[in-house]
């Protein structure tokens, strides 16, 4: 035999002892598989617990590589052959991942391969110490998901000390692992007793010998607890501890694996704390109700904010579905099983809608339902949030009645100004007045000679309109007529004031009325407005200030028929003062014309007399004859005077140039319309830009700014107008633009025709002359007027000027 033969036949003798040495150590420990390798990982050892862990029996796997417990993915990566080569090369390796049984299952195995060296340090095999994780992997699972129910706890395996005890408890072997978590040596620990390895507590209650004694009845025991290192610093271990015995069953010692769990523990420690923070958090919030559901819906979870909003204490509503919460025609709707599809598809769900206490009460709830979802994507739950909005709810009702309120007002009121006919403003009023109030039953009630009649109603009987009420100071309007003060009744059949006969024959319970009043404070009122209920109903101070409004649209309704029969005498009295003046005026022009001409003529003959008589005249021939030029003179300007006012009273104006900033006088007007512009609800704007500067007429362009705007304000009520001046080399432009009613196609070559009024613009004030008169003074400056408008989007009015005006004088026919 050569000297590589004779090595050879060592090394494989020298593994054959330390891999029964290795197989004596661990043969009884059935909770690894403890395999021992050769340099080519080649199975020659194999324990109980390998063949229990791995299904192949220790003939069925000797001689074959390690790979076999290895997924075909690793064997394809080479993850085998590399573990073994880093263990070769670090003296260690620790890996966690799927491991393949016999039968093709799979386990989750912690795995620690160690490599085997003889004493000249030359690679003499591995031992390779695998830990079926599975059951602990799923429990650590479910652990994850009860407390956590968003994150997986995964422990990383640090280290394992392996090593033998006497029956009595004494060390009798020791492993680098159990040196490297421990800290003493092999010299140091073998032969003493474990007992080294417990804190002073556990040793004080005999901890270590009833360890023994379980593992020794039982075959094997598993504790967590606190152990001790060398140096006297504490580790959190896994222990456990394996009864070892021969063949005949005698006891011939423990095996004890040890592991440090130190790290994971602080990690659970710091889980748990965090945990309890989220709770107490949770459970300190009053103004939200805040809790989990499960996957079916059932309640889990429930905080000191949830038992005060809804009324259940935690012990009641545990375990019940959620559809408790929810009124009755929703739960036969199936809406809180829909909401939970919902949020589990989308992730998310919210909604506004009435939830029921446990007193049977209602409230107006917000509520946000969120799946909860495991690091996998498994649903685990829904957590559900949910906020009183009742008050919220009332506040913004009560904001959008307000804004009914005062939109309802000013279309009235709009009504009014446009209509001429106070009977027609009170039918739309009631009707207006009983939508926008939600009462049964709206009356307005006018003062004439014999009393109060119903002048207008909306929700009553047929005959009602027309009916008579008596006063008496007992009812509601009696009350009201007298007192000149609003009154509100939240029901009559608990308060001091009496219904009225009409009011009965209606079957009223509640109402509120308010006076019509007369414009002047000193005279008596027109009537009452009233607006009644067939049920109790309590109104609020804005229901009053919206009757009073109406109130007063009617009275300026009454008010302004007046005006305009006074108005009518008035004007018929102007027009026939306007016919004497025109008579006046018109023999005025005829007797001016009828004296120019024989004046002329006689001008003519005293210059021809003076021609003839020459310088044969006496003296006072001369004189007589200049004293007849002075007085035709004297009378030829009387007529021209008499002419100028016949020119200036049939519409001959003169235009007067003088230097005018147009910019600065659109401001002035602007600024004057203002407070029109405000009360039409208009936003009314300038800009300007460039020299705006010419020669023009003040008083004529400040009617031209005058009128545009005006009617922007009237036809675009409610819009932003704005005013814009622009100057260029040679010329400016006013443009005047509103978003208003807008002008037909068909009217825009019209729309400056005297006397011409727009389809659209009939319903409003005035006799169509302040376009026609706009035109005329912009043309007899040399400028042009013109307009860009669409029916319903507005118009845009443009003015263009020349800064220099040809001729010194015009004038506007």
């Amino acid at each position: 035999m050569g000297a590589g033969e004779m090595d050879d036949a060592r090394d494989q003798s020298t593994m054959e002892v330390l891999s029964r040495e290795a197989l004596a150590l661990v043969a009884g420990i059935e909770h690894y598989a403890i395999v021992v390798l050769d340099t080519e990982g080649r199975v020659v050892g194999w324990n109980e617990g390998a063949r229990l862990m791995k299904g192949w029996s220790e003939a069925e796997i000797l001689g074959r590589s390690f790979t076999a417990f290895y997924t075909e993915e690793d064997q394809r990566a080479g993850r085998p052959q590399r573990l073994l080569a880093q263990a070769a090369s670090v003296g260690r390796i620790e890996d966690e991942a799927w491991r393949v049984r016999k039968d093709g299952r799979r386990f989750w195995a912690d795995v620690v391969i160690t490599a085997l060296r003889d004493e000249r340090g030359a690679l003499r095999g591995f031992v390779k110490v695998v830990r079926d994780l599975s059951e602990r992997r799923e429990t650590e699972q479910a652990l994850r998901r009860s407390e956590d129910r968003l994150r997986l706890l995964v422990e990383s395996v640090k280290d394992y000390a392996f090593f033998m005890l006497e029956p009595d408890g004494r060390i009798a072997s020791w492993n680098p692992g159990a040196e490297r978590l421990k800290g003493w040596t092999a010299s140091e620990v073998i032969g003493r007793d474990l007992s080294i390895f417990y804190p002073a507590d556990a040793l004080a209650r005999g901890r270590p010998r009833e360890l023994l004694r379980i593992a020794a009845e039982e075959g094997r025991v598993e504790e967590e607890s606190w152990r001790v290192r060398k140096d006297g610093s504490r580790f959190w271990a896994d222990v456990v501890i394996s009864r070892v015995q021969d063949e005949s069953g005698r006891l011939v010692g423990f095996s004890k694996v040890t592991r440090d769990l130190t790290a994971r523990r602080a990690a659970d420690e710091a889980l748990r704390t965090s945990e309890e923070r989220a709770r107490l958090l949770v459970a300190s919030v009053k103004d939200y109700a805040i809790f989990m559901l499960d996957r079916e819906g059932r309640v889990a979870t429930w905080n000191a904010g949830a038992e005060q909003l809804q009324g259940y204490r935690g012990a009641e509503v545990i375990g019940r579905r959620f559809e408790i919460f929810y009124p009755d025609d929703e739960r036969e709707m199936g809406k809180p099983a829909r909401e939970l599809v919902i949020a589990e598809r989308d992730g998310r769900h919210e909604d506004e809608g009435w939830r029921v206490r446990k007193d049977g009460t209602r409230f107006w709830a917000n509520v946000v339902i969120s799946a909860v979802r495991d690091a996998h994507g498994a649903l685990l739950g829904f957590t559900m949030v949910t906020r009183d909005q009742t008050e919220q709810r009332h506040a913004t009702r009560r904001l959008e009645a307000r804004a009914r309120q005062q939109e309802a007002a000013a279309e009235l009121g709009l009504a009014a100004l446009r209509g001429r006919d106070p009977d027609v403003i009170g039918d739309r009023v009631v009707r207006v007045s009983a939508d926008v109030l939600g009462a049964d039953l709206v009356a307005l009630l006018v003062r004439d000679a014999e009393g109060l009649r119903v002048a207008a109603a909306f929700g009553g009987s047929d005959d009602l309109v027309g009916a008579r009420v008596e006063l008496d100071g007992r009812t509601l309007v009696g009350h009201v007529e007298a007192t000149r003060e609003p009154a509100l009744v939240d029901d009559f059949e608990r308060a001091s004031i009496v219904r009225t006969p009409l009011e009965e024959a209606h079957g009223v319970r509640s109402g509120v009325a308010v006076v019509v009043p007369a414009l002047e404070p000193t005279a008596r009122p027109y009537g009452v407005l009233v607006a009644l209920r067939r049920r109790p109903h309590t109104l609020v101070a804005e229901d009053v200030t919206f009757l009073r409004g109406v109130a007063n649209v009617i009275a300026a309704s009454i008010a302004r028929r007046a005006d305009e029969e006074q108005l009518r005498a008035a004007e018929l009295a102007a027009a026939e003062q306007r016919q004497e003046v025109r008579l006046r005026d018109e023999f005025i022009s005829i007797a001016a014309h009828e004296m120019r001409t024989p004046l002329n003529a006689l001008q003519l003959s005293i210059y021809a007399l003076e021609r003839a008589v020459g310088g044969d005249a006496t003296e006072q021939v001369k004189k007589r004859l200049r004293s007849a030029l002075r007085q035709t003179r004297r009378l030829g300007l009387l007529v021209d005077r008499l002419l100028d006012t016949s020119r200036i009273v049939s519409g001959h104006l003169e235009v007067v140039p003088g230097h005018v900033d147009l910019a600065e006088l659109a401001s002035e007007v602007v600024e004057s319309f203002q407070d029109a512009a405000q009360h039409a609800g208009s936003e009314l704007t300038i800009a300007a830009s460039g020299d705006a500067t010419g020669e023009w007429d003040r008083t004529l362009l400040t009617q031209v700014a005058t009128n545009l705007v005006a009617n922007a304000i009237q036809y675009g009520a409610g819009k932003p107008i704005s005013v814009r001046v622009e100057g260029a080399a040679d010329r400016a432009r006013l443009v005047v633009e509103d978003r208003g009613v807008g002008i037909a196609p068909d009217e825009l070559e019209r729309i400056f025709d005297r006397f011409h009024r727009a389809a659209v613009t009939r319903h409003a004030a005035g006799l169509g002359l302040g376009l026609y008169i706009t035109r005329e003074i912009a043309c007899r400056h040399g400028g042009r007027v013109h307009v860009d408008s669409r029916l319903g989007a507005g118009a845009r009015f443009v003015v263009e000027l020349p800064r220099v005006p040809g001729g010194d004088e015009r004038r506007l026919a």
